[in-house]
């Protein structure tokens, strides 16, 4: 069986990848969901700040810079996600490949049990 460099087969490296791979996408998805209560929470305090809850000039330009601030801080949330799907279809990958290649070992292995078991010529 092929060894990678650091001394590792390749079934190995893919049941160390999965569960890494899903820890991140874990994280990522995580971070959309929080940030998205952050958005949510600075959205409402912004609104406030318009509407004249707050009657002030520098609350005024607050609500106006944060305005501004929410369509990079949306895009951050959308990288997120996208990192997260991205992620999500890599462990879905690695799975059909790993699924694949025990099919092709076990097809090997009977293959070379038929030809062991077969008569000679």
């Amino acid at each position: 069986m092929p060894v990678s460099p650091n001394g590792l087969t390749a079934g190995q490296i893919t049941a160390n990848t999965l569960p890494v791979t899903k820890q991140a996408q874990g994280y990522f998805l995580d971070h959309v969901g929080s940030l998205g209560v952050i958005l949510s929470q600075v959205e409402q305090a912004r609104q406030a700040c318009l509407s004249g809850a707050v009657h002030s000039p520098s609350a005024s330009l607050w609500g106006e810079s944060i305005g501004q601030w929410e369509v990079p801080f949306q895009k951050i949330i959308a990288d997120c996600q996208w990192m997260s799907d991205m992620l999500g279809k890599t462990v879905s990958d690695l799975e059909a490949n790993e699924n694949n290649n025990a099919a092709l070992v076990k097809a090997i292995q009977q293959e070379v049990i038929a030809e062991t078991n077969a008569p000679p010529p």
